[in-house]
């Protein structure tokens, strides 16, 4: 079962990679800090791709650690998803470009 939650996790993660690409491809912008910077730098995608490599071994090893960093990944996909529905909504509205 850990090995599922790991893959789940993993899969979330990529998701959350190529959400966030695509917001920023049609003129949104990065609100974190700490992502914002790294992406700056050109550092967010291999270092996205090392933690979450190194968080889904550890939800193997640890299966305490498991049901809670996929679910905090499922609750983050939907905060993405509701994100890319306001900008597009606003999109439509005119109120971005």
């Amino acid at each position: 079962m850990n090995i599922f939650f790991a893959v789940l996790f993993v899969i979330l993660n990529v998701l959350d990679i190529t959400t966030t690409r695509r917001i920023i491809a049609l003129g949104g912008r990065e609100v974190w800090p700490l992502p914002w910077l790294l992406m700056k730098i050109n550092l967010y995608l291999p270092i996205k791709i090392i933690v979450t490599l190194a968080l889904a071994v550890l939800i193997i090893i640890n299966s305490e650690m498991s049901t809670g960093l996929v679910l905090c990944g499922i609750i983050s996909l939907f905060v993405i998803n509701n994100c890319y529905q306001l900008y597009k909504y606003n999109q439509e509205v005119g109120l971005t470009d």
